[in-house]
C-alpha cells in the first residue's frame, strides 16, 4: 500500500511537472508573439518614417524645379514638352502644382492625420483651391490635361482621391 501511495505520488509529481512546463511553454510563446508583434509595429513605424521622408525630399525636388521653371519660363532656354505645353499662364500652372504637391503630400500622409485635419483639408479643396483654378481662366483645361489625363508623377490613387472631392469633377468637365 505504501509503494503505491509512493507511484501515485510520483506519477502526480511528473504530471504537475508536465502541466508547469507547458504551461510555461505556453507563457513563453505568448510572449514571443507579442515581441513580435511589436518588432513589426516598430518595423512599419520605421518603414513609415522612411518613407515620409523620402516623399519629403522628392517635394523639396518637385518645388526647386517647379520654382525655377515659373521664374525662367520666359527665356528661350527653358523648353515645355508635352504633356507640359500650358493654356494658362506659365507661372500659373507651377502654383498649380504647388497646390497639388501640397495635396499630395496630405494625401501620402493621411494615415497620421486626424479626423479634423482631414476635413480641414478637404474643406480647403472645395472653398479656396477650386474656385481659385476656376478663376484662372484657362487652369482647368491644364488641370485636366496635364495632371489628371496624363497623371503626371501621381499615383492613380491620388488621382481618384483628388476627382472624388465634391467640386472637382465638375470643375473639370
Amino acid at each position: 500500500m505504501e509503494r503505491l501511495i509512493v507511484d501515485y505520488l510520483l506519477f502526480a509529481l511528473q504530471a504537475f511537472s508536465t502541466l508547469a512546463v507547458m504551461l510555461t511553454l505556453l507563457v513563453y510563446r505568448a510572449m514571443l508573439q507579442s515581441m513580435q508583434q511589436q518588432m513589426f509595429k516598430e518595423a512599419q513605424l520605421a518603414h513609415d518614417a522612411a518613407r515620409q521622408n523620402a516623399w519629403q525630399n522628392l517635394f523639396s525636388a518637385f518645388d526647386h524645379i517647379n520654382d525655377y521653371i515659373a521664374e525662367y519660363v520666359t527665356s528661350p532656354d527653358v523648353r515645355m514638352v508635352p504633356p507640359y505645353e500650358f493654356v494658362s499662364d506659365p507661372r500659373i500652372v507651377m502654383l498649380l502644382f504647388h497646390h497639388l504637391n501640397m495635396l499630395f503630400r496630405f494625401w501620402v500622409n493621411k494615415a497620421l492625420m486626424t479626423p479634423s485635419e482631414k476635413i480641414g483639408i478637404e474643406r480647403w479643396i472645395r472653398v479656396v483651391f477650386l474656385p481659385w483654378v476656376e478663376k484662372n481662366g484657362d487652369l482647368p483645361k491644364d488641370l485636366r490635361r496635364i495632371i489628371i489625363e496624363s497623371r503626371d508623377l501621381y499615383p492613380q490613387d491620388f488621382i481618384e482621391w483628388f476627382t472624388s472631392q465634391p467640386g472637382v469633377r465638375e470643375l473639370l468637365q
